[in-house]
């Protein structure tokens, strides 16, 4: 019984041992959603907009939803639109997308919408911009 457990000790050694090898002897660089959330916010020009936004962080995707217990994006882009910029909009994201002027890419302003659709010839989701895109215009988290 002795034997095993210095045998399983010495086992449990090298094992350790061999696995270390292995690992990484420099720190690894990542950048994370949060970070480039935090980075995002802190270049947003309008205050209102950077404490409308950190007020509905964290709060889960619900459809329908329009309050602290879950929004979908056409909730939050209508909620945003009223309490930000004073501009009335309707409930879904088409009907949204046909009340609001339409702008090229190249001339997006901060808390401008952008409508998109996920696979279909329809509106069917909106996003604020800069909402922490990348250059490609893809958003860098969801709601």
């Amino acid at each position: 019984m002795k034997n095993f457990r210095i045998n399983c000790f010495i086992a449990a050694l090298l094992l350790l041992f061999l696995s270390s090898c292995g690992s990484r002897k420099y720190p690894v660089k990542t950048e994370n959603k949060a970070s480039k959330a935090a980075d995002a916010m802190a270049a947003l020009k309008s205050k209102d907009l950077y404490r409308f936004i950190t007020d509905w962080t964290g709060v889960k995707y619900r459809l329908g939803g329009l309050d602290k217990k879950g929004i979908d994006c056409s909730g939050f882009a209508l909620l945003l639109e009223k309490d930000i910029y004073g501009r009335s909009l309707p409930r879904r994201s088409k009907d949204q997308a046909e009340a609001i002027k339409k702008k090229s890419q190249n001339n997006l302003e901060e808390g401008d919408l952008i409508f998109f659709s996920f696979g279909g010839t329809e509106v069917d989701h909106v996003r604020f911009y800069p909402d922490f895109y990348d250059t490609n215009l893809r958003p860098l988290h969801r709601l």
